[in-house]
């Protein structure tokens, strides 16, 4: 292990030791130890919980942080809310948000229900790593680190008050808009029987000019109408992913979720099984998000509606996208 690897864990042990006076249950916690190697480093922690009052001001175990001397008052302003933000949190009924580091990938959980998420393996992070090293000294850190998450369990949950009047929601939960989004794909896909595909191969030449299946950007615009043109890279782009090592990026969507490799190897990717979209946008909808819709005449019970239609052909559609750089 390098000295940059060493210290970045000895410093997220020391935060963590700081902190397990206010914790709670890690979803995953254990498995770190059953599948880390002889002699490799591990970490497995609860879940801390940092509390937030009115004003954003962070607590762990009903003890400020700013009264912590051993934290750094950058970090603790670092991690305060403006109490704007707690109020529009509020205001959205978003009560705890928990980014969860486990073997298998960055788990995201808003009011206990798991939402679209980071999804990784040892193979898929070896190529992270080298992709993070061949962009130079400025990714080194996640050249570094990539390789270690398998073997870090650890949360943070970001807890904010409710609203008067409003029940406290748990951290974990099962979510009925998750379930309900997983059932509609497998109704949907039992519908058709066979889900949607799609297979889109593009080459792009040494200018950023590309072609699908030999007719180029013009004249595709030329039969649809459509700017195909605008999908021409510069030209240094191009030279820029030749000289890293890359000659071949494939863009794939299915069921699992949203996956990219490169040269044929996976890279972390986009986790939505199981219905996790199905809380999210849930989420985006009570967070206020598409009131700026409303406002240009939009109908959002109309636009909720044909989203709950193309939810479940979209996370069930097999679509790749397999780019050659000639």
């Amino acid at each position: 292990m390098s000295h940059r690897q060493r210290s970045a864990v000895v410093a997220l042990l020391l935060v963590a030791v700081l902190l397990v006076a206010g914790c709670a249950p890690r979803p995953g916690a254990g498995d770190v130890l059953g599948q880390a190697g002889e002699g490799e480093i591990v970490v497995d922690l609860p879940a801390m919980v940092i509390d937030y009052d009115l004003e954003g001001r962070p607590s762990v175990g009903g003890v400020p942080l700013s009264s912590l001397g051993m934290l750094p008052a950058s970090v603790v302003e670092q991690i305060t809310l403006d109490a704007d933000i707690v109020g529009q949190l509020q205001d959205a009924n978003i009560q705890n948000v928990q980014v969860n580091n486990q073997t298998n990938g960055l788990t995201l959980f808003v009011n206990g229900a798991q939402i679209p998420s980071l999804s990784w393996d040892k193979e898929s992070l070896a190529t992270l790593a080298s992709l993070a090293g061949a962009m130079g000294p400025d990714m080194a850190v996640v050249a570094d680190i990539a390789p270690l998450l398998t073997n870090l369990g650890f949360a943070a949950v970001l807890r904010i008050p409710p609203a008067e009047g409003v029940e406290e929601l748990p951290i974990t939960t099962e979510s009925e808009a998750a379930t309900a989004a997983q059932a509609a794909a497998d109704a949907f896909v039992s519908e058709v029987g066979t889900p949607p595909q799609i297979h889109i191969p593009v080459t792009y030449d040494a200018t950023g000019d590309w072609t699908v299946s030999g007719i180029t950007a013009d004249e595709w615009t030329e039969m649809t109408g459509a700017p195909f043109d605008a999908l021409k890279l510069e030209e240094d782009i191009v030279t820029a992913l030749k000289d890293a090592g890359i000659t071949s990026i494939t863009v794939a969507s299915g069921s699992e979720g949203l996956q990219m490799a490169l040269n044929g190897n996976n890279l972390p990717y986009l986790d939505w099984s199981g219905g996790k979209l199905g809380p999210a946008i849930e989420l985006l909808a009570a967070s206020g998000q598409l009131d700026s819709l409303a406002e240009q005449g939009m109908n959002l019970d109309a636009l909720m509606a044909v989203l709950d239609q193309l939810l479940p052909v979209v996370t069930s559609s097999n679509v790749s996208i397999d780019v050659t750089l000639e």
